[in-house]
């Protein structure tokens, strides 16, 4: 049995745009029983319209944001900077049989690698395999951006196919090194699920770094449906749905989800 590929189905199936989907096909094979037909073909259009717009999806990443505070990424005397941690997001086989990070990793990595050297404090960098065949993220990652530990202070923790996975690996780095706040390079949406976990292997974190352009989604443009928007509302629906997995799971506290562990 395929499970990465299930996982990968059940995933399509009910987060947009594949709920919507979903709904449709369930108003089609429901047509000889029009009212309920037609209930569940507008539920299915009007999800579609919701997830597109780009303003849903980022009220919906501001929900998961608004427990780590933004940090200033430009280096302060009069603030005490702490190690910055870096989740990959993902890796790609080229056609030639090559590793590459993702775009998600390449931003993440070097918004942290930037703030590690202005403030001159150690880069963690994390991330395991996340299937069976597919090599270890970290490494992959620090060898392609070629970062050196003659550039930072570099921790590499190859370890975890999933954030959860890869959070005690580096708590336990970290303590190693009697480092028990940090502070996070991840995008707004995954903000949350990232300081979560840390916390719950007892390492603070005390917020986080912007991460990638800001999309122009201001105006007129913040309520009109696109591709953006969709991938905007999905990756927010996502973190929402691997929160409450993880809390059903009892991987995460509430106090996890909370600044500084003070409660939901």
């Amino acid at each position: 049995m395929d499970i990465p590929a299930i996982f990968e189905s059940i995933k399509f199936l009910f987060l947009p745009p594949g709920l919507s989907l979903l709904l449709g096909m369930l108003g089609l094979i429901l047509w000889r029983w029009h009212k309920l037909s037609r209930f569940f073909l507008a539920l299915a259009i009007l999800f579609l319209i919701l997830s597109a717009i780009p303003g849903v999806g980022l009220w919906l990443q501001e929900r998961l944001a608004n427990r780590v505070p933004l940090v200033a990424s430009e280096a302060k005397t009069d603030t005490n900077p702490y190690p910055v941690v870096v989740f990959t997001g993902g890796i790609y086989r080229d056609g030639q049989g090559g590793w590459w990070p993702g775009q998600a990793t390449v931003e993440r990595v070097a918004a942290g690698f930037a703030y590690a050297q202005a403030h001159r404090v150690p880069l963690i960098v994390a991330g395991g395999s996340p299937r069976q065949g597919v090599p270890l993220e970290a490494t992959v990652t620090v060898g392609r951006m070629q970062v050196a530990s003659d550039q930072t202070d570099l921790i590499v923790s190859p370890a975890g196919g999933t954030t959860y996975e890869s959070a005690a690996p580096v708590a336990e780095k970290l303590k190693s090194r009697n480092i028990e706040r940090v502070v996070v390079a991840t995008d707004t949406a995954h903000s949350l699920r990232t300081s979560a976990v840390l916390r719950n292997q007892g390492i603070e974190v005390q917020g986080r770094i912007e991460v990638g352009p800001e999309p122009e989604t201001e105006g007129v443009a913040r309520w009109l449906p696109s591709l953006h928007g969709l991938l905007t509302t999905r990756r927010a629906v996502y973190e929402f749905v691997a929160l409450a997995w993880y809390l059903l799971r009892g991987y995460l506290d509430w106090s996890d989800l909370a600044p500084n562990g003070a409660g939901p």
